[in-house]
């Protein structure tokens, strides 16, 4: 990378407007090879969303909000990288004002 192109930023735990589940960072830096994320894990959801803004040559706080919000709308059976990734990709213009579909941590 040079010094020119612009870099992904990287959210930390006071970007999410959710609450979560917060292991140790030994723990999930363990299991970072695995394609499991779990959506009530903050780690894992930090994780998830600052790799995809990577893939995706994304930056807004806006995009993120975005994201973390499909996250909590992620149907149960829905817990692996590539299908999570296909989900939010497919779900991205989804408007889910009025479901009751959250997650509760």
């Amino acid at each position: 990378m040079t010094a020119s192109q612009p870099t992904t930023p990287k959210f930390a735990e006071n970007s999410l407007q959710y609450n979560y589940i917060w292991t140790t960072v030994k723990q999930t830096q363990n299991n970072a090879d695995n394609n499991y994320i779990d959506v009530t894990n903050g780690y894992d959801v930090l994780r998830f969303i600052n790799n995809f803004f990577e893939t995706h040559a994304l930056s807004s706080a806006q995009t993120f909000n975005r994201i973390e919000m499909l996250l909590h709308h992620l149907p149960l059976t829905v817990n692996n990288q590539k299908d999570i990734t296909n989900w939010v990709r497919k779900n991205w213009t989804r408007n889910f004002t009025g479901t009751n579909r959250l997650r509760l941590f």
